[in-house]
């Protein structure tokens, strides 16, 4: 049905990118046992630069909310 939706309802641009906001989305809910891990500091740096690279290729996207998280 998902899939139905989206060749329906979204663009191909729109259905390329989907996956890698989706990633973005996961990462920012992550909760880590221990915010001060050497491991969670190099994957929420990761994920900022992730998040940079969408927002300089797509600049209509608006990860603000997402950055502050992660922040």
């Amino acid at each position: 049905v998902w899939e139905r939706f989206c060749d329906t309802y979204t663009s191909p641009e729109t259905r390329k990118i989907m996956p890698e906001v989706l990633s973005v989305i996961k990462a920012v809910n992550h909760r880590p046992m221990h915010e001060d891990d050497p491991g969670f500091i190099k994957f929420r740096q990761n994920t900022l630069q992730k998040i940079e690279q969408l927002e300089s290729t797509y600049p209509f996207l608006n990860f603000a909310a997402e950055k502050a998280l992660m922040a």
